[in-house]
């Protein structure tokens, strides 16, 4: 074979290069102690979106800058609660959810959050979605229960 044959066979997709695996192989190495971010949107499940979510509060995301305008939309990280092995309830240290927050989530997260700060708690937050209603100016707005459970820290005298 010619110098410029061996070349141009590097380039197949047969060969593998580095950094670069076959969809399989990324999900096996992937699964092997490597952490993820995901974003995982929670609302109206007509939409495609999660209708419950329950997750311990990290904090604060970078906001979403809405296209063409000058607003833009509060985001929360959460370490999601999952299922262990043996059945019980723990949470998944290595995924982090970005969740794009509702106008009532987003207070509910930062009043929790604050919480946190002052306390030195660590919370675990439920989301459920509970329907849509309106606004007095007609306008759609998404309704939400907050669900908050408090572990940790230390409490100031004053209790609050």
């Amino acid at each position: 074979m010619s110098k410029e044959q061996k070349e141009t066979a590097l380039t197949t997709p047969s060969s593998t290069t580095v950094g670069a695996f076959l969809p399989a192989d990324f999900e096996a190495l992937i699964g092997d102690g490597f952490a993820s971010i995901e974003t995982v949107l929670f609302g109206d499940p007509s939409d495609g979106k999660l209708p419950f979510y329950i997750g311990r509060l990290i904090g604060p995301g970078a906001p979403i800058i809405m296209e063409d305008s000058e607003n833009s939309q509060p985001t929360w990280s959460f370490n999601p609660v999952t299922r262990t092995k043996d059945g019980k309830l723990g949470i998944a240290t290595n995924v982090t959810h970005i969740i794009p927050a509702a106008y009532m989530v987003h207070a509910a997260c930062q009043r929790v959050f604050d919480k946190c700060q002052r306390t030195g708690e660590t919370a675990t937050v439920g989301v459920m979605f509970m329907g849509k209603g309106k606004t007095r100016k007609g306008r759609a707005l998404n309704q939400f229960r907050i669900f908050e459970k408090y572990e940790g820290g230390q409490r100031p005298i004053n209790g609050t």
